[in-house]
């Protein structure tokens, strides 16, 4: 696989956005690159492979988004010359050197390499430049996590280091714990302080620290054992969600008509699990009264 050193100016109707399911969204580092678009414009071209489908972007996401924030209607990209069926693996070469791709994101292309694209793992270490055990694990991590926690992790609704912590637990059971995590808007800490709880107990005992999740966050509110905080990590997942809502409906409605349903099915996710939060949340606010 080899990059072109000319750098082309397209439409921004005339790169896809495929593999950007095969990367993490994260609000903080889109608002930084929004910021970053505004001011300087597009400081450095993204990288697009040539398809039967058209040109797909594999590396430069967070631009492409912000660009299409802001209206722009044409971008810098560069090329990179490779068969569709391997090009994915180009996403993690790009992003090694920066350390820029986290290793739930490698196991995503991994994952795709091998069962969308029937590569063997044998044929992935040779492309990725890996050992066939790295591949294994990276792949094996991705499968321990249920297809909800997948998809939470993937559109930022929960950190990657949650997913990390969920891997431990069957994947039958992550549902409810993640359910729990969202509920009372639990970070690092208090996910793993979760999860640790949880490890070794018989599930039939699970109702009970997931109920009151809330209290893993920091030992002080385990102390001060306040139910008014459980509220509280409710409406930050809610306002969570709102953000998700908002910005999938937006970058749908600026994106031409080959992508928006993809697009919005993804806000209409959002929008589903917004929903079904606020109606826990009402429901349990009345049993507390």
């Amino acid at each position: 696989m080899t990059m072109s050193n000319e750098i082309y100016e397209l439409k921004l109707s005339q790169v896809g956005e495929t593999y950007a399911s095969l990367r993490i969204v994260d609000a903080r580092a889109d608002a930084l690159m929004l910021q970053s678009v505004k001011t300087f414009g597009q400081m450095s071209p993204v990288v697009c492979l040539k398809t039967d489908a058209g040109n797909e972007v594999v590396d430069g996401f967070k631009r492409l988004r912000a660009l299409r924030h802001e209206k722009v209607e044409t971008l810098k990209c560069a090329f990179i010359t490779a068969h569709a069926r391997v090009g994915k693996a180009r996403i993690i070469q790009l992003n090694q050197a920066s350390k820029s791709i986290s290793d739930i994101e490698e196991a995503l292309v991994l994952r795709s390499l091998h069962y969308e694209e029937k590569l063997s793992q044998t044929e992935i270490s040779k492309l990725v430049g890996r050992d066939k055990s790295w591949v294994c694990r990276r792949i094996s991590l991705i499968e321990k996590l249920s297809d909800e926690v997948q998809e939470h992790i993937r559109l930022g609704l929960i950190s990657k280091s949650a997913g990390r912590a969920l891997c431990v637990l069957p994947r039958g059971n992550q549902k409810e714990v993640l359910n729990a995590i969202l509920k009372h808007g639990l970070r690092k800490r208090g996910v793993e302080r979760l999860i640790k709880k949880l490890v070794g107990m018989p599930t039939t005992q699970w109702s009970v620290i997931l109920y009151n999740a809330w209290a893993c966050e920091s030992e002080e509110t385990v102390a001060e054992n306040e139910p008014c905080d459980k509220f509280s990590g409710q409406l930050r997942s809610l306002v969570r969600l709102h953000g998700s809502v908002i910005a999938g409906a937006q970058t749908a409605l600026k994106s031409d008509c080959a992508h928006k349903c993809s697009l919005l099915e993804n806000a209409l996710k959002s929008t589903q699990r917004l929903e079904s939060l606020l109606d826990q949340l009402l429901r349990e606010s009345i049993m507390e009264d």
